[in-house]
């Protein structure tokens, strides 16, 4: 690609000469070439132009769409890297992020590939006034000082044109976010007759229209400026050459090819201005995609001994202790004190009033977030010892809202284990006879390669959440988490993932939060969560007769 760069500059200087030769030979200055030499010299010229040409525009492109897929790999990849407390910013919503990935991978990509053509433009303009200099000092020394006008412009409109994106940005950003919750409520907002209010809440997405207008104008005269620059060069190189001429200070093939290669020098300052758009938002997204490529996940990571590493397969399968204060606001603690001890290889459910903490726990024993005071162990060893990647791998969950992901039930099935790639039948097969989802899938014509549509929405609510059970039990997990897995489900489908449920929990630790206290009866213990704290505790047997907030809660469910 450079060398292709550098022959298409060169070229562009040759032909610059040839050209004022050519021009020359026309007021009959003497050629040693005859006329069939020269048409040969011309006609070879065209194809090393072509071939240099393509040749570079078509490595261009490959370059470019490499580059693409770089930057995407790499932002996605550390974005994913991050900590789930890193999204709950309002500037990261996924419209956002989506139309930032979108939008500022394919403009680095372009125009840094855009810019390697650049270069011989650039290379060509410094070959074109050497030449200049060397035929005539005083014809080419008039262009210099338009070109230092001109640079000055450019860096003007560069300086203007990054303060319009910036102020775009904010707009585009809120823009965004609405459009992709719109496309994900797409029913809801239907429904409600939410068109027109939609559309309406896009369109009020402006920047600051004061200092948008002014850097906009900025941008326009220097701009303006540029291009003027051109055809001044151009009326006072007409005037100067002629002069050099008339007085014999200049031969006629320097005179034109002087001016050939000035004009070729004055006429891409229009081209290379606009460029300059293409380049100032380049440089502003890759100031954004340089913030997620250096950003550090903010986990908290304490020292585990060697002795500690070996024993954390066992420490799974351990009792969880939960000592810890953690806030949803400043001023307001979703977890004030809270000490539980979830028992090891047990069912451990865990209820109360909404609003008590009971998914905040939760999220705190998958390490989304980190208590502000006190800690998390499991089996003894606290939760921050434990490498992120280790704990996760032992723990699995089913929450209320089915998870699922556009592809067959195989693909679906196998992205809950360590390795998709070296999941076997067998194990499939297993797991879907434990999550009672096996003879649906063997039903279908396709089995297991059936496609289940975006979001699994060719199944039932309660196919999906089967399907879903299956996944976590094909990752073999130490802890199994349930958050709400029945809530959403009729009687007949509750019954049904019941029982794929008690076939899940055996031989694990199980930790179920719900508010159907018929679907926890049965647990070894519950937990009733008031307002971040632990109220009461104990079998479903003790609690109802302590006739307390356990109670309390059955009588409103009756």
């Amino acid at each position: 690609m450079i060398l292709l760069v550098l022959l298409h500059a060169c070229t562009t200087v040759v032909f610059q000469w040839q050209v004022g030769q050519a021009n020359a030979n026309l007021s009959g200055a003497p050629n040693s070439l005859s006329k069939g030499a020269r048409a040969s010299v011309w006609t070879a010229f065209a194809f090393w132009w072509f071939g240099v040409t393509y040749g570079q525009e078509s490595f261009a492109g490959v370059a470019q769409k490499g580059a693409e897929r770089q930057l995407i790999s790499a932002s996605v990849e550390s974005l994913l890297q991050q900590e789930i407390s890193y999204y709950d910013q309002e500037i990261l919503s996924a419209g956002m992020l989506t139309a930032s990935l979108a939008k500022h991978t394919t403009s680095i990509a372009e125009t840094s590939t855009i810019s390697l053509t650049r270069v011989r433009v650039a290379l060509a303009t410094i070959g074109t006034l050497l030449m200049s200099m060397v035929l005539s000092a005083k014809f080419g020394a008039m262009v210099f000082p338009f070109i230092l006008i001109a640079g000055a412009a450019g860096w003007l409109q560069v300086r203007a044109l990054q303060h319009v994106e910036k102020l775009h940005q904010a707009s585009q950003d809120a823009a965004s976010t609405i459009i992709n919750e719109a496309v994900d409520a797409i029913a809801t907002i239907a429904i409600l007759g939410q068109e027109r209010e939609t559309v309406h809440a896009i369109s009020m997405c402006k920047s600051d229209a004061k200092h948008l207008r002014m850097w906009q104008n900025t941008n326009h005269a220097a701009q303006a400026v540029g291009e003027c620059i051109a055809f001044a060069v151009g009326a006072l190189l007409h005037w100067w050459g002629a002069r050099l001429y008339v007085r014999g200070d200049i031969s006629p093939v320097a005179l034109f090819a002087v001016y050939e290669g000035a004009f070729g020098v004055i006429f891409v300052i229009s081209p290379v201005l606009h460029y300059l758009n293409a380049v100032t938002r380049a440089l502003h997204g890759w100031t954004i995609l340089k913030s997620y490529l250096q950003r550090e996940p903010q986990y908290a990571q304490k020292d585990l001994s060697q002795k500690q590493s070996a024993s954390v397969h066992e420490a799974m399968h351990g009792d969880i202790i939960i000592s810890m204060e953690y806030p949803t606001r400043k001023t307001h603690l979703a977890l004030d004190g809270l000490n539980l001890r979830l028992r090891g290889g047990q069912v451990n459910a865990i209820t109360g009033t909404s609003g008590g903490g009971k998914s905040t726990i939760l999220a705190l024993l998958q390490r989304f977030y980190d208590p502000t005071e006190g800690c998390l162990t499991f089996g003894g060893l606290d939760s921050q010892a434990i490498p992120l990647g280790l704990l996760q791998s032992h723990l699995a969950i089913v929450s209320q809202n089915s998870v699922l992901f556009e592809g067959d039930i195989r693909f679906n099935l196998s992205v809950g284990t360590v390795i998709p790639a070296l999941c076997v039948w067998a194990e499939l097969e297993h797991v879907c006879r434990q999550a009672c989802i096996l003879d649906f899938i063997q039903s279908l014509p396709d089995g297991f390669a059936t496609d289940i549509g975006l979001k699994g929405t060719r199944l039932s609510g309660g196919q999906r959440q089967r399907l879903c059970i299956a996944r976590a039990l094909l990752r073999n997990p130490s802890v199994l988490l349930l958050d709400e897995a029945t809530s959403s489900l009729d009687a007949a489908n509750e019954a049904e993932v019941e029982r794929a449920l008690q076939n899940a929990s055996k031989g694990r630790t199980v930790v179920v939060v719900a508010h159907k206290l018929q679907s926890i009866r049965n647990a070894d213990h519950i937990f009733v969560i008031a307002e971040g704290k632990l109220v009461e505790q104990g079998t479903h047997d003790d609690l109802v007769e302590k006739q307390a907030l356990y109670y309390d809660l059955i009588k409103s469910q009756l």
